[in-house]
């Protein structure tokens, strides 16, 4: 039987702790962005990768997604994708008009 290697240590950053904390209070934020904010605090809490995948049913490789991102590009990396998708659907509303 395969040993799962052990995962590196994961801590936020004391202000990315408290708006991560924040962004779960707001009642106006994105389902993604509140799932994301929550794969980081329960990591940060101690939790395996595995243990959260388990706790918010997602799949192993979003939360090492997520870890992942967080660690390249800090809190503003968890929202870039959704920005550069509602930019890219606005861009092709607009070619859509221009094409009419």
């Amino acid at each position: 039987m395969r040993m799962a290697r052990p995962t590196s240590p994961f801590a936020l950053m004391p202000y990315d702790l408290i708006a991560l904390q924040g962004w779960l209070r707001m009642s106006t934020l994105e389902q993604s962005l509140a799932q994301r904010a929550r794969i980081l605090l329960l990591l940060a809490n101690g939790l395996t990768p595995k243990a959260v995948s388990e706790q918010l049913q997602v799949t192993p490789p979003t939360v090492f997604k997520w870890r992942k991102r967080y660690l390249e590009a800090g809190i503003k990396g968890l929202a870039e994708a959704i920005i550069s998708s509602v930019h890219k659907a606005k861009l092709s509303v607009l070619k859509n008009k221009l094409m009419d």
